[in-house]
């Protein structure tokens, strides 16, 4: 039963309100620079085609994509796409380190390029076209991706410029069945929508990469039961829009517990790994917006939020939003714990009787 008795203002939570008022704009700008910084490959996750005719087409050669996928023993897989004369073709394929024998190779096909290369006898290439073969050799050590975070091999590319303008095929194939990645495309950037739908994206390649659904998810559960334990120990009176904004962040904290943990695993089988520190940032910025969505959520006793906390709130759900933090989930538990109920008053305790200005206290 909640207290009837009018609660004194918190000094405190006014300082701390103050703070993320400064906090909050750095924090944005600081987010929308990084952002304007990141590169990588978009992942596709294609049905690939087993025939030339049923190549998958990429739309736009120049923009940088990964194609993830598993090659059958014995099975060859088509892309296509379209190039006019002289514009570049970029070309490399990856595999995971968890399969340090499996050897991928490419052949482009395309009008002008070279006729009479050796081929795999079921490669199919089209009449008048020419060819370029690419064999995959296995690198000693894989390569650390601090976007993502995640890890790959690089067994071969090759970088061209197109000879004619025309549609060109690229064959990927190997000597025995394996998880592949082709990457097509040299400019490294991503759309608002990709961008968002990127942490859903990477389970897919963290799948591709060998680990388990459970492993995948479990940093996400780890902070979940540890944080439902601490708020049904400390916090068992939170009315459902608190208990949604607190689940939220701790979705939030979810996202940085499983970065860590995501990084922690590629670098270990990667050499280098110079730009770990990206990835940090990002883990600190998921980290920063649990513990703002978590100080939101319960630093009052009311039911309601009041017009601030929900402002605070949306705004937390769009940074998270932005930064990819949350699996999408965050950032709408967000918007749906500020929906609906009355707005209480900033100014107002919680029995409703409005406050005496502080020069008139005590007359």
């Amino acid at each position: 039963m909640e207290s009837i008795i009018p609660r004194k203002p918190n000094a405190q939570g006014a300082g701390n309100i103050k703070a993320m008022r400064h906090v909050l704009p750095v924090f944005l700008l600081m987010l929308l620079l990084l952002l304007g910084v990141v590169q990588g490959h978009v992942p596709l996750l294609p049905s690939p085609g087993i025939q030339p005719d049923a190549a998958v087409q990429i739309e736009d050669a120049n923009k940088s994509w990964a194609a993830y996928a598993l090659l059958p023993q014995g099975a060859i897989h088509y892309y296509r796409f379209d190039r006019e004369a002289g514009q570049r073709i970029h070309l490399e394929i990856i595999t995971s380190p968890q399969d340090p024998a499996f050897a991928p190779g490419f052949v482009l096909m395309g009008a002008g390029l070279p006729k009479g290369v050796a081929l795999r006898p079921d490669i199919v290439v089209p009449e008048g076209y020419g060819a370029v073969l690419v064999n995959g050799s296995v690198p000693d050590d894989a390569v650390y991706e601090p976007f993502a975070p995640s890890a790959y091999r690089k067994l071969g590319g090759l970088d061209m410029q197109a000879p004619q303008a025309g549609e060109y095929l690229v064959a990927v194939f190997a000597p025995s069945v394996g998880n592949y990645g082709l990457v097509v495309g040299f400019e490294e950037a991503f759309t608002l929508e990709e961008w968002i739908l990127l942490p859903l994206r990477l389970i897919s390649v963290y799948r591709w990469e060998g680990q388990s659904l459970p492993a995948v998810f479990a940093p996400i559960l780890a902070v979940l039961v540890a944080g439902y334990y601490f708020l049904n120990r400390r916090r068992p009176d939170l009315s459902q829009p608190r208990a949604l904004a607190s689940l939220a962040g701790l979705l939030f904290l979810g996202s940085c517990a499983s970065i860590l943990y995501q990084m922690t695993y590629a670098l270990t089988r990667s050499s280098g790994g110079e730009e770990a520190y990206i990835t940090a940032i990002f883990a600190a910025i998921s980290a920063t917006i649990g513990a703002a969505a978590l100080y939101l959520a319960l630093r009052g006793r009311d039911r309601e939020f009041s017009v601030r906390e929900k402002v605070g709130l949306r705004i937390v759900g769009v940074l998270a939003l932005l930064a990819g933090s949350g699996l999408l989930i965050g950032p709408l538990l967000t918007i749906i714990s500020t929906a609906g109920g009355r707005s209480r008053a900033a100014d107002k305790p919680a029995d409703g009787k409005a406050r005496k200005p502080k020069g008139l206290r005590g007359q």
